[in-house]
């Protein structure tokens, strides 16, 4: 399976292989995820969602158009301690180009903090973040990054404090 958004047109090419000839039937079908652009608009620091700690979130990223890029999220820290963060990934196993870019946590100066080991979150995954040591009431943010063009998912982002 490929993951597809938006009401475009979409081609599918047959090459053959080598000097190899084979009759073939094509029979392209769609199967619709139930998905679109939600939780947002929170494409930007200025317009980020705001997520308690403890708290989780429900969103999709890069659905729509224009593509949903980024999505932030921002909370401030109830107690010093560890913020722990969490991100799943919930599409099912069988599609491809259904993962998430990167996951960032931002001071308040949108400094990057901390970034996902992989750079991606694999479809049917769960990536959590080593624990980051954060200042009673100060800022922070959770930016979370489409893959690129013609990949979506939705995803729960978890976070949580401990002192």
């Amino acid at each position: 399976y490929v993951a597809v958004s938006g009401s475009g047109t979409y081609y599918l090419r047959v090459q053959g292989f080598g000097s190899e000839e084979a009759t073939y039937t094509l029979v392209p079908s769609y199967i619709a995820d139930n998905y679109a652009d939600f939780g947002g608009p929170n494409d930007s620091a200025g317009a980020a969602t705001a997520l308690a700690a403890p708290g989780s979130v429900t969103a999709t990223i890069g659905y729509g158009s224009p593509l949903d890029g980024n999505d932030y999220y921002v909370l401030t820290a109830p107690a010093s301690g560890r913020l722990q963060v969490s991100i799943q990934n919930l599409h099912p196993s069988n599609v491809v180009n259904g993962g998430i870019g990167r996951v960032e946590v931002l001071n308040a100066a949108q400094q990057s903090l901390q970034v996902n080991s992989n750079g991606t979150t694999t479809v049917g995954t769960t990536d959590l973040f080593n624990p980051l040591t954060v200042t009673a009431g100060a800022t922070y943010y959770v930016r979370v990054q489409a893959s690129g063009d013609h990949r979506a998912a939705p995803y729960t982002l978890t976070v949580s404090v401990v002192p």
